[in-house]
């Protein structure tokens, strides 16, 4: 059934109880997480700082209660990590996970409305530095599917670009953009990772509506009869693959959270949700550090279950009216 209502009537849509009742429950579990990260270990991660921020920010501004000074010390807790590396990242060095990780530090600090100083200049002259003879930015690790595409780590560094760049970096940012925009354009794209942050990378370097559209339709072409999308051929939706293209499909431009497909995808999710208020991914990831305990469920699989939680929590989010829309 084709359902087409107003994106101010999408509590008609979803029903408004399941969907504020599984924000409220995602939320309060990523802030505390995210805290008793910071509690537990000294460096900066795109899975308990970036994404739990982009979560929580993108839910305050669609009016759930969020503890906005848990998103602030997230926010500290990143700018403290690099202003104490700042040599290092001046040189292009210090910055594990590259520009991957320094993309994601930039949009976590934008989203609480952290004003340009030294530190970030220096992420981006980090990121000017580390800008690949191809125009692209490539990622350093191999944790798929978090941490394992240069999409990724291109998009991220356009946006972190775009949103910090000042002065004559500003002024050097429109060339890099254009060749970042043909690198994003040409390449080939295999994983699910790859084709949503392809479809980000679009939209932040200014991709022309032909392009962006042929991206929108390859990516609707990969729901599965579930509703769902999966990190890569031969494997099962999840809630990491499902919500992160809902949010790239929904930031094109292009697809409304009432469009049949996006519907189906936040079905999904509601699904899926842990009583806890979590979403449980398995990790595919060889592990890197020692293990701890982050304050999220599920083990040896909590830092990718974070970052599908963060995605999931995200795409239900969006379907809820808002007054004033801010962009990661």
């Amino acid at each position: 059934l084709v359902c087409v209502f107003a994106v101010g009537l999408c509590s008609t849509l979803f029903g408004a109880d399941p969907i504020r009742t599984a924000v409220a429950k995602s939320i309060p579990l990523l802030l505390q997480s995210a805290r008793t990260y910071t509690e537990k270990r000294d460096c900066f991660s795109c899975h308990h700082q970036a994404l739990v921020v982009m979560a929580a920010a993108l839910a305050d501004e669609r009016g759930f209660s969020v503890e906005r000074a848990l998103m602030r010390e997230q926010a500290r807790f990143t700018h403290d990590y690099y202003t104490n590396r700042l040599d290092r990242v001046v040189q292009g060095e210090g910055v594990p996970g590259g520009a991957f990780s320094a993309g994601y530090a930039l949009v976590t600090l934008s989203l609480v409305d952290w004003p340009a100083d030294e530190t970030t200049d220096a992420l981006v002259q980090f990121l000017h530095r580390t800008q690949e003879d191809n125009a692209s930015w490539r990622i350093r690790g191999h944790r798929p599917p978090l941490e394992d595409s240069d999409f990724t780590a291109t998009a991220l560094s356009l946006r972190g670009l775009e949103l910090f760049a000042r002065g004559d970096h500003a002024a050097e940012r429109k060339g890099r953009t254009a060749r970042a925009r043909s690198w994003i354009t040409t390449t080939e794209r295999k994983t699910t990772e790859d084709k949503a942050f392809h479809l980000f990378g679009l939209r932040w370097a200014n991709a022309d509506a032909e392009t962006l559209n042929r991206t929108v339709h390859e990516l609707l072409s990969e729901q599965r009869d579930d509703g769902g999308w999966a990190q890569q051929s031969g494997m099962a939706s999840d809630a990491y693959a499902t919500g992160q293209v809902l949010v790239a499909l929904y930031r094109s431009g292009d697809v409304a959270v009432t469009n049949p497909a996006y519907r189906l995808g936040v079905e999904f999710l509601l699904r899926d949700q842990l009583e806890d208020g979590s979403w449980k991914v398995a990790t595919r990831a060889r592990p890197f550090q020692k293990y701890f305990e982050s304050g999220f469920p599920h083990g040896k699989s909590q830092f990718i279950s974070i970052a599908a939680s963060c995605w999931a929590t995200m795409a239900i989010t969006l379907t809820q009216p808002h007054a004033l829309e801010r962009r990661f």
